[in-house]
């Protein structure tokens, strides 16, 4: 799944799977919205799930209860299920 930098950061990361389930270019999503995937008028049911998830970082399903949508690149919707969890990209020394 795409990936974002915090609750309001953008897309840092796109894997090969989300590029074709969704049907953008990892370029296309790198810097957008997390939200960009979505249909415009679910946005406040996911942001209101990705601060319910920054507030107890931990993995989490997002789809259990509700049924969740993504939108394609060409407009089509289909039926999502979210799971998200932290990774931390900070290289050690």
């Amino acid at each position: 799944m795409p990936w974002w930098d915090g609750p309001e950061g953008p897309i840092r990361f796109v894997n090969r799977q989300s590029e074709m389930l969704f049907g953008y270019d990892r370029d296309e999503l790198i810097g957008r919205r997390i939200e960009t995937p979505v249909p415009e008028d679910l946005w406040p049911i996911y942001v209101e799930h990705k601060d319910h998830y920054f507030a107890d970082l931990r993995t989490q399903s997002s789809g259990l209860e509700l049924v969740l949508t993504g939108r394609r690149h060409d407009g089509t919707d289909f039926p999502v299920n979210i799971s998200i969890s932290h990774i931390d990209t900070r290289m050690s020394s």
